[in-house]
């Protein structure tokens, strides 16, 4: 499967290309390494040096995180949903895993007319598993797609697949609808980028993949010293894709 949080992709100074989960690394590094320290004007000193007078003012102690799962989990969207024979329900998408067997059908508590509601969690950037709440355990418990052939994906492009199934298909629109339309989504993306690959190396053919004449660059000019540092040709850049 395909990781959608691979795929976006933003484009830094110097032309840097960072996928999501650099530049996210990229900001953690930049916050606690850098901003932190910094003198903040409207404090009159830095965000670590006011951080540890507020825990020592408050005679608190500096906990360390133990369980680096649940404290991410604990801020991602919340969702309550009942267990059905089928498994857990969101957004169309049915989730399932043998940790939810013994409560398929519970009935609330403080009334048996109704579903027992179950917390659970999700990270919109992958939505190809949710997290359920185990109240026995005091755990979340990893509940994966009930159909694995599913590509992981987004909910961002979740919500696309869905107005693209939806603008071809009439009448009900089945998980597998989204699906198709997911993967065709894909397949558009990868053509997309390797017609952009081509046209870069066809630009280059035609602006500097001709033998140079001595003296001269490929354009026909005089050769300078910037011809001389121009970037090279990576191994296998020129070989076509099939």
């Amino acid at each position: 499967m395909s990781n959608p949080h691979e795929r976006g992709r933003y484009d830094a100074q110097q032309g840097a290309a960072l996928t999501l989960t650099e530049l996210e690394r990229w900001l953690a590094l930049w916050i606690t390494g850098v901003y932190r320290e910094r003198l903040h004007r409207e404090i009159g000193t830095s965000p670590i040096v006011r951080f540890q007078e507020g825990l020592r003012l408050a005679d608190l102690k500096l906990r360390v995180v133990n369980d680096v799962v649940k404290f991410s989990l604990d801020f991602m969207p919340l969702y309550e949903r009942s267990v059905g024979r089928d498994g857990i329900r969101l957004d169309g998408i049915c989730y399932w895993s043998d940790v939810l067997r013994p409560h398929i059908e519970s009935r609330a508590p403080r009334d048996p007319s109704r579903k027992r509601k179950f917390p659970v969690r999700r990270d919109p950037r992958d939505i190809s598993t949710v997290w359920f709440w185990d109240r026995e355990t005091s755990s979340y418990q990893r509940v994966p797609y009930r159909n694995l052939s599913h590509p992981a994906t987004s909910i961002w492009e979740l919500r696309q697949a869905y107005r693209a199934a939806k603008s071809k298909i009439q009448g009900g629109i089945t998980e597998a609808d989204v699906s198709k339309a997911h993967e065709q989504m894909l397949e558009v993306e990868k053509d997309a980028i390797r017609k952009t690959r081509t046209m870069r190396r066809n630009e280059a053919r035609r602006t500097g993949g001709s033998l140079p004449i001595p003296g001269q660059s490929p354009l026909g000019r005089q050769t300078t010293a910037n011809d001389l540092h121009r970037e090279p040709i990576l191994p296998f850049e020129e070989i076509e894709d099939f």
